[in-house]
């Protein structure tokens, strides 16, 4: 199946505001975007009863798990990347890790609880395997598969992002008792992340400079944090960045209060020291409220999940 979309056009800020919109449901997930602009996103079907894997390409919302005969009522196929080739990272019908390239359905054949979260470009994947039911973090490149982080019984980690030198990051604890921290992966080195002396962090992206972000936690709240040239840069209070791009433009959430007593999350952009709500890019006319970000590519386009007449749905923006 095949939808065509329209654009709407945010011209008094000069950014082009576009309703991924859905497969004939009421909501969509945006997860990431290549730098062809074109989204992978999971969006509710007609009746709100199940949900498929869907790509936005060009003004087209495609069915990919009609197309992939990846529709099943037992499980939900979700994806989470996609690469400048067009080759996206799932996880099939009964939950084992996968990739769709060129109409294939080609498995990693490492077992069912398994999740890809990262693709570069050369095909290398990472992501978590949960075993004996605890997540491990690994990497799978032709074949091989690589487990990371901790090692011990009770350990537990994940591999988030991966950029196209192979450098990965991601987080891992001894126990699920204790705190995560946020590690990087490189030449066979793990380099734990501890920003400001904080050990309770997160690593969720990597550019291919290997600036990396993530979130750490100072006691009372989570701060998104810049981890560039071995220095450490705070984002701001009460966030949480996602993504980053190659030129340093990170993306994320954060979360403010209005009084008396109500906390509301947004989505943000931060460039050059300084960090913009993304409603603030957009027509308020439209009726959007933009409350993440999760990913943004080497053109500036970002794409997230806000809420539509309370539901939620899926956007990208062009600046």
């Amino acid at each position: 199946m095949v939808i065509l979309l329209g654009h709407i056009c945010s011209t008094l800020l000069a950014v082009e505001f576009v309703d991924l919109g859905t497969l004939g449901g009421s909501s969509s997930w945006a997860t990431d975007v290549n730098e062809s602009d074109k989204v992978i996103m999971i969006s509710s079907l007609p009746g709100d009863t199940d949900a498929h894997i869907a790509l936005y390409s060009h003004g087209h919302l495609r069915d990919i798990s009609e197309e992939y005969n990846l529709v099943t009522t037992d499980y939900v196929a979700w994806a989470n990347a996609i690469n400048n080739r067009g080759e996206i990272a799932i996880n099939d019908p009964i939950g084992r890790a996968a990739v769709l390239n060129h109409g294939q359905v080609l498995g990693l054949g490492i077992g069912t609880y398994s999740t890809i979260l990262a693709i570069n470009n050369p095909g290398k994947l990472v992501g978590y395997w949960n075993i004996n039911g605890l997540p491990r973090a690994f990497s799978y490149y032709r074949g091989e598969l690589v487990l990371l982080g901790p090692s011990s019984t009770k350990s537990i980690s994940s591999a988030t992002a991966i950029n196209n030198s192979g450098v990965i990051v991601g987080l891992s604890s001894v126990s699920f008792a204790v705190p995560v921290q946020g590690w990087i992966y490189q030449n066979g080195v793990t380099t734990y992340l501890a920003p400001f002396g904080y050990v309770e962090s997160t690593a969720t992206d990597v550019n291919n400079w290997g600036d990396v972000v993530g979130s750490y936690y100072d006691g009372t709240m989570f701060h998104a944090f810049l981890y560039q040239g071995g220095t450490f840069t705070s984002i701001g209070d009460r966030t949480n960045a996602f993504a980053i791009n190659d030129f340093d433009q990170i993306v994320g959430e954060m979360t403010f209060n209005i009084p008396p007593n109500q906390s509301v999350t947004h989505a943000f952009l931060y460039e050059n020291g300084t960090i913009t709500d993304l409603n603030s890019l957009i027509d308020p006319s439209l009726g959007w409220e933009l409350v993440e970000a999760f990913a943004i590519n080497n053109r500036g386009s970002i794409v997230g999940v806000g809420y539509l007449d309370g539901n939620v749905r899926a956007y990208l923006i062009r600046r």
